[in-house]
């Protein structure tokens, strides 16, 4: 596999079956010398494989060819600008290390750390929902860690507090039909918990079911209002009625009766009127 800097491969060291070296956008890989395998980070063993000496490389690309793909850190060190000597006699054993201190730094920089999600994913595991609908029955109070719990909160829908950690913040306020009252925050999500349940296997129904219905927003609500005083008084705009559209009855054959012909009922406007005027 070739990789062009400049026209010219770069190379910066060689160990057994491996080759450190500078890709054609100025990336250091490292790169399999049997498979041609090319990966942006050292092999595990890389400190321990015997190094290989090799030809200087003369040809040097600039400094910042090979740092301006990946994105410079905040703690990145100044890098010594490259002279135009050849490769071997230009750079020190020093300004190689820092260069590559340097741009490792980054790529640990670019790659993101999941571990505090996975933490956080594992915490709420054993307090939430299966894909069966049921609860872990061996979880314990997230507080105490000895006692079992009874109660779900809802809307976050996490199974974590027992009774006796429940009394410890009061007030709860039981309601007839209606759950429990817990004015504080879950401690697995720590979102608000507005009312919580026993869990029987229907309190997701229960919670449905409430007499209380969820307040629309304010914007909604004055939007929603305003929309339909625009088309009760938009001149332009015609909205059949059900009595215009329904079919008239048959007159009896019997009516000596003039007979009037029937209107059709009005059209709409065309679409795309109708859409501006909304």
């Amino acid at each position: 596999m070739e990789h062009e800097v400049n026209g010219k491969v770069v190379v910066l060291q060689k160990r057994q079956s491996w080759v450190e070296e500078v890709s054609g956008s100025g990336v250091i890989q490292y790169r399999h010398e049997s498979s041609g395998h090319c990966q942006a980070h050292a092999p595990e063993d890389w400190a321990n494989l015997p190094q290989v000496v090799c030809e200087p490389d003369v040809a040097v690309p600039p400094l910042q060819n090979i740092v301006s793909s990946r994105r410079r850190s905040d703690d990145e060190q100044n890098i010594p600008e490259l002279r135009t000597l050849p490769y071997a006699n230009a750079m020190s054993e020093k300004e190689k290390a820092i260069k590559l201190q340097a741009l490792r730094r980054q790529s640990q920089s670019m790659t993101t750390d999941y571990m505090s999600d996975v933490e956080m994913y594992n915490m709420a595991k054993p307090y939430s929902r299966r894909p069966d609908k049921t609860f872990d029955p061996t979880a314990v109070c997230i507080v105490c860690k000895t006692n079992k719990i009874t109660m779900v909160f809802f809307p976050c829908e996490h199974k974590c507090l027992c009774n006796k950690c429940l009394d410890y913040r009061p007030p709860v306020t039981q309601i007839a039909g209606k759950g429990a009252q817990w004015p504080h925050a879950c401690p697995v999500c720590y979102r608000d918990v507005s009312v919580m349940f026993e869990n029987t296997g229907h309190e997701t129904e229960l919670y449905w079911k409430q007499d209380e219905v969820p307040r629309l927003p304010r914007n909604f609500v004055a939007t929603f209002k305003r929309t339909g005083s625009r088309l009760n008084t938009a001149p332009s705009m015609v909205f059949p009625t059900l009595d215009e559209l329904s079919t008239h009855e048959e007159v009896d054959a019997t009516d000596d009766r003039p007979k009037t012909p029937l209107k059709k009922p009005p059209r709409l406007r065309d679409k795309t009127k109708t859409c501006r005027l909304m």
